[in-house]
């Protein structure tokens, strides 16, 4: 029974030393394939999170703010439209 408690603590050390430790590859990078690497994450982040922020906005505005091209897409309307969006 001891004998299984610690093979699953060595196999449960290993994973997270595994998650948690930087690669070799990753600690030899030079400072443009860094900046490159994040400039990459960052604009797939900013597209797939800007819709995602969009959807938690649109309830707060009326369909006419919609359509209205003046307006910016991300600004945020009344909160008692979530309440009025809810009950429909």
């Amino acid at each position: 029974m001891q004998t299984t408690t610690k093979v699953q603590q060595l196999i449960t050390i290993r994973i997270w030393r595994g998650l948690f430790t930087r690669s070799i590859r990753l600690n030899n990078m030079t400072g443009v394939e860094h900046a490159l690497r994040s400039l990459i994450l960052l604009l797939f982040g900013a597209f797939f999170v800007m819709p995602l922020i969009w959807l938690l906005i649109a309830p707060t505005r009326i369909w006419q703010d919609m359509y209205d091209l003046s307006r910016s897409p991300l600004e945020l309307g009344p909160l008692s439209n979530y309440l009025q969006a809810w009950n429909n």
